[in-house]
């Protein structure tokens, strides 16, 4: 409870990562992603689903902390993940990768496959597996439970991830960046 207010300012940030921008603010962009950095360690990335005949654009990001990286919500196809991957592979050259899944929706678990097969260790919320829909990688993931934190580069990040209840799913997670407030 001690950092519910700091989580406060996490429902702003939803709303600033689905808003639209022109194309001159990515850092790459393609037909499969974009990126754009949004903090001194934080960068968006947005891939695109199908829905109803529409592209729709979904938001995830990564953030870079020394020689560590952490992957929040993976691209929506493997070819867009594999074009984060090389992203940040040629621009960060980073020791560690690992994955933080915020719930179920194939927005954020559908390329767990391509993130396993690239040594990438991903951590999802426990409740969240159940409701995957590719339930032969649950055995691949490391779980959340309602309070779990990751420390990065000797604490200079610190990202935590709580469980509040019910949001864009009955199961989804909040995570925090506590070195740029997002």
């Amino acid at each position: 409870m001690k950092y519910m207010a700091r989580y406060l300012i996490f429902i702003p940030v939803i709303l600033l990562l689905g808003c639209s921008r022109s194309s001159s603010c990515f850092l790459c962009e393609s037909s499969n992603l974009k990126i754009e950095k949004i903090g001194e360690h934080i960068y968006k990335h947005v891939s695109f689903i199908n829905y109803k005949g529409n592209s729709v654009g979904c938001n995830g990001v990564f953030s870079i902390f020394g020689e560590n990286t952490v992957i929040l919500d993976s691209p929506t196809d493997d070819l867009a993940t594999l074009e984060l991957l090389d992203y940040i592979e040629v621009n960060f050259h980073p020791n560690r990768i690992v994955a933080i899944s915020n719930h179920f929706h194939v927005d954020c678990t559908r390329c767990f496959k391509a993130m396993l097969d690239r040594g990438i260790v991903i951590y999802t919320y426990a409740e969240s597996i159940k409701l995957m829909e590719n339930q032969a990688l649950a055995a691949n993931l490391l779980l959340i439970d309602h309070h779990f934190d990751m420390q990065f580069n000797n604490g200079e990040g610190l990202v935590h991830n709580r469980y509040f209840g019910p949001a864009c799913t009955r199961v989804n997670i909040a995570s925090y960046i506590l070195s740029d407030s997002i």
